[in-house]
C-alpha cells in the first residue's frame, strides 16, 4: 500500500555545469535540459502532533526527518556534498536553498548567484558558470505526497507553484 502524507513538497535538483555545456539556450537542472540531475532530494514540510515536521528523501531513501528544518537540510547536504564533491562554500550557499519555506524568499549573494523565480525554472548563463552548480526547486504546496517515490511525488491533482519555481546557478567556488 502506498503511504501518503499532506504537506508542502520541494523537489530540489542539482547538477554540476560541464565544460562542454551549450549556453545558447536557458539552462535548468530538470525538465529535459540535462539527461539527469547529478543529485535530487525532496524536502517535505508537514505536520506531526500539531508541530512542523520535515522529511528529506533522495533516491528512494529517507535521508532525515525531524522538527528542525536546518538539521534536516544539513543531513541532505551531507549526501549532496559527497555525491557532487561540493566545496564548503557551495554547501554553505546551498543551505539557504535547502532551508526554503513557502514564502520563496531567497536571500542569496547576487555576486555569486544568477537566478530566476518563475520563468519555467530556467536561467540564462554564460561560460563563467562552467564548473559551477545549477539548482532547481520545484514547490508543491498543500499537496498529497507519496512516500514510495524516488524523492516524494505529488499527486497528479497537485500542480507545482510555478511563480515560486526557482532556478539558480552558483559560479564555481
Amino acid at each position: 500500500m502506498m503511504e501518503t502524507i499532506d504537506g508542502n513538497l520541494y523537489k530540489i535538483t542539482i547538477m554540476r555545469i560541464p565544460a562542454d555545456q551549450n549556453f545558447d539556450d536557458p539552462l535548468s537542472a530538470v525538465n529535459g535540459y540535462v539527461e539527469a540531475p547529478d543529485f535530487a532530494v525532496g524536502i517535505i514540510h508537514t505536520e506531526k502532533d500539531d508541530e512542523s515536521w520535515f522529511i528529506a528523501f533522495s533516491e528512494g531513501n529517507l535521508v532525515a526527518e525531524g522538527d528542525d528544518l536546518e538539521d534536516v537540510a544539513n543531513n541532505a547536504l551531507v549526501l549532496a556534498k559527497k555525491k557532487l564533491e561540493l566545496t564548503n562554500k557551495e554547501v554553505s550557499e546551498l543551505l539557504q536553498i535547502f532551508s526554503i519555506q513557502d514564502d520563496a524568499d531567497y536571500a542569496l549573494d547576487e555576486v555569486l548567484w544568477k537566478y530566476t523565480l518563475g520563468n519555467c525554472g530556467e536561467v540564462t548563463l554564460d561560460e563563467n558558470f562552467v564548473g559551477g552548480i545549477i539548482v532547481n526547486v520545484t514547490p508543491y504546496y498543500s499537496a498529497t505526497i507519496s512516500l514510495d517515490g524516488k524523492w516524494g511525488e505529488a499527486s497528479d491533482d497537485d500542480d507545482c507553484e510555478e511563480n515560486h519555481e526557482f532556478c539558480g546557478a552558483l559560479i564555481p567556488q
